[in-house]
């Protein structure tokens, strides 16, 4: 993994559960952080629980995180295993 995706995955850890302070991200899916260019970051997230409502609200929060994150100019979120990962990634990622 790059310096930048560690970066990434370093913030995404920073959204936490509040009752249990994990890193909430992590316990609903799998991300997988791949670097594609300079500045562009292709994030996948493989849900674990493939009914999981809260997966489009990970996915944009992923999104958003990253974008904020120094150094990352685009950010492609890609989501699998979910019945709606379909809609997710056409709303995101247009």
């Amino acid at each position: 993994m790059t310096d930048l995706a560690e970066e990434v995955k370093k913030a995404l850890s920073k959204l936490r559960d509040p009752v249990s302070n994990a890193p909430e991200i992590f316990l609903e899916c799998d991300v997988v952080i791949e670097k594609v260019g300079e500045n562009s970051l292709h994030i996948i997230l493989y849900a674990r629980d493939p009914y999981s409502p809260k997966m489009l609200t990970y996915a944009e929060a992923a999104k958003r995180i990253a974008s904020k994150t120094a150094r990352v100019a685009r950010v492609f979120v890609e989501v699998r295993n979910h019945f709606m990962a379909e809609q997710i990634n056409l709303m995101l990622n247009g």
